[in-house]
């Protein structure tokens, strides 16, 4: 009996042993920063002007949005960072939920990473969705998920589509999904159309370089059947 009672005493122990390995293992991976974050949010020197630098640029194209002719505008992952890392933080600080805070991006050739620190379970981790954009149509908008994690742990699909399906209803953004070759796709439909000139805005090109979005399009006259859609 006590040779028997120590032998399930050796088991309990190796069980406890092993689940407390898996919960050590489980932790530091969603602790792990990735490393396009930790690089974006390292770089603090030049936020302030950066953020400031993205303001001007944005100003820019809304001008250019309200005039007839094509528009273009470049922005880099740079001025992004800074426009989150200060003016997000100082002049909207409630659009993020209590337990989000810092948000970072990446941008690569046709990728768009994105990190925000979050209490996950009472730890802290970094969420980070890697995502590929385009446009699947002028003024539709595809995002496509390739990769959701918390830390190097992979999140849940349905969790991480639940949340951009609520973000876009608070934002009141027209999405709808899809599905390619086993991933799924957001699409967005920007409908801009601007009621004190009878202008539409049309977005026909998203490009995703090293550092830079590209944007491009055209602003023009609105047909009288257009005006009335818009204005539904």
């Amino acid at each position: 009996m006590r040779k028997k009672l120590k032998k399930i005493g050796l088991v309990v122990v190796g069980l406890l042993v092993l689940v407390a390995a898996v919960a050590w293992w489980l932790y530091c991976a969603a602790r792990r920063v990735p490393d396009f974050y930790q690089q974006a949010v390292s770089e603090q020197s030049q936020q302030r002007a950066d953020g400031q630098e993205l303001e001007a640029r944005a100003t820019a194209l809304y001008s250019d949005l309200r005039h007839q002719g094509d528009w273009r505008t470049l922005l880099t992952s740079k001025q992004i960072n800074g426009w989150l890392a200060v003016d997000l933080v100082e002049k909207y600080p409630h659009l993020l939920p209590p337990t989000v805070s810092d948000p970072r991006v990446a941008i690569q050739p046709g990728l768009m990473m994105i990190g925000v620190r979050a209490q996950q379970h009472g730890v802290e981790t970094v969420l980070s969705v890697e995502t590929e954009i385009y446009l699947s149509e002028p003024n539709v908008v595809a995002c496509r998920i390739r990769r959701a994690r918390a830390g190097s742990l992979a999140l849940p699909r349905k969790q991480v589509l639940d949340e951009i399906t609520r973000a876009a209803l608070r934002a009141e953004a027209p999405l709808r999904w899809e599905q390619l070759d086993g991933d799924p796709v957001a699409l967005l439909t920007i409908d801009l159309i601007n009621d004190e000139n009878g202008h539409a805005v049309s977005l026909e090109k998203i490009e995703l370089h090293e550092g830079e979005l590209y944007l491009a399009g055209a602003t023009r006259d609105v047909e009288p059947d257009e005006k009335q859609l818009g204005g539904q």
